[in-house]
């Protein structure tokens, strides 16, 4: 009964810690979630969306009023309204629409490289805790071997040398175990600084040497089906916005020579029997430009081709972010897949090598070879799902994969 009770408990603490556990999902969502540079993007979007509310009509009225010695003119007080008739409203409309959706565009863009970031941090932490797990078994294995070997040293089987060795190996041992715990503390900071929270804050990520899923399981798709979903991406979308806006602000600088009407209503005096009052309505024709209008056309036709240009640049850089992308995924997949299978029995092995040892059947230098071996290749291991998962999420992003990810089940 106490045996069972024992193995009860310790199921119930091992799955309280499972489902206290941070998930990419949750990390991603809280780090982008809080990050300061997107609450000023949010802010830059809210304010484009006001402007964009208030804007496209036509000019404010003018309602002018004078004291007067003397004789007054007609037009002394006068209400005016500048009429538009050249599709002035029309176009500045459509240029605050158009940089409404560039900044909702740039901000979605803006969340994407942010939950990168983000899942860099998160792996980075993950795989300083497995190989902070590692120095610790490696600490262990020595302390244990630095025993063997003084015990064997006293009764004479061994030189002073072979235990002096095994010392020496359990001074490497507590050194690397030091530096790993820094490595796991900066690593963990960074996270936690990522997500916005305290320093001290606890975080624990999934344990086990299979790096936490970045995405739902799938066949990798063709780099041409990836490059072709790229097109798909903000950055692609709020190119197109701004070589738009440029042909927009074009168009509305060749408008200042356009004609005019105004409506006037004006009255000589406010309170007189001798007044003169009426309405009138003038249409305005500029009659030519010293320069400065067709200047800041060209510059505003120039500046929409370089756009243009721009905007194939773009395109030639997300093509290449997509190659690259998809090569480090067939790297790191292929290195991962090949590692799996050589260290799934790691501290067996190890401790085998050292039983081997302990029995006189291996000499010291033999059992240390194997368990570095062995250790490296966990290791690499470590990195490579590591690097496997973050190269997935990167491929699936800079492709046009959908965001934001989909939250992840709690087991």
């Amino acid at each position: 009964m106490r045996v069972l009770l024992c193995l009860v408990f310790l199921l119930a603490g091992s799955l309280a810690a499972q489902e206290s556990s941070l998930s990419l999902s949750e990390a991603v969502q809280a780090g982008v979630a809080r990050h300061p540079e997107v609450r000023a993007r949010q802010l830059r979007v809210e304010a484009a969306r006001a402007f964009a509310e208030g804007t496209g009509t036509q000019p404010n009225p003018v309602l002018t009023l004078a004291g007067v010695l003397g004789d007054a003119q007609e037009e002394t007080n006068n209400f005016s309204q500048r009429l538009e008739i050249s599709g002035q409203p029309r176009l500045r409309s459509e240029i605050a629409r158009l940089e409404l959706e560039r900044e909702e565009l740039g901000l979605t863009a803006l969340q994407r490289r942010l939950a990168l970031r983000v899942a860099r941090a998160y792996y980075a932490f993950w795989a300083a805790s497995r190989r902070l797990e590692v120095a610790q078994t490696r600490q262990q294995l020595a302390a244990r071997l630095e025993f063997v070997a003084l015990r064997r040293y006293e009764v004479g089987e061994v030189s002073r040398n072979e235990h002096l060795r095994a010392q020496l190996e359990k001074a490497r041992a507590d050194a690397e175990l030091a530096a790993v715990q820094s490595e796991e503390r900066g690593s963990r900071l960074q996270l936690a600084l990522l997500l916005g929270l305290a320093r001290d804050v606890p975080l624990v990520l999934p344990a086990g040497l299979e790096a936490p899923e970045a995405l739902p399981s799938g066949e990798l798709l063709e780099v041409a089906e990836l490059l072709e979903r790229a097109r798909s991406r903000p950055e692609v979308a709020a190119a197109e916005r701004n070589l738009e806006l440029g042909h927009k602000e074009a168009e509305l600088a060749t408008k200042e020579m356009a004609p005019s009407l105004e409506f006037m209503a004006y009255r000589s005096k406010l309170y007189s029997s001798n007044i003169e009052q009426g309405i009138m309505l003038s249409l305005s024709l500029p009659l030519f430009d010293y320069g400065e209008v067709g200047a800041e056309v060209d510059r505003r036709r120039g500046e929409a081709q370089a756009r243009a240009v721009d905007r194939e640049s773009l395109l030639l850089e997300l093509d290449l972010e997509v190659q690259e992308a998809w090569q480090r995924q067939l790297e790191f997949l292929g290195r991962r897949d090949s590692l799996r299978d050589q260290t799934l029995r790691y501290r067996e092995l190890s401790e085998l090598s050292q039983r081997g040892y302990d029995a006189g059947f291996l000499t010291l230098v033999e059992t240390l070879d194997t368990q570095r071996a062995y250790r490296e290749a966990l290791l690499e291991r470590i990195q490579s799902e590591a690097e496997a998962q973050v190269s997935r999420l990167e491929l699936h992003l800079v492709s046009g994969g959908v965001f934001p990810l989909v939250k992840e089940e709690k087991p």
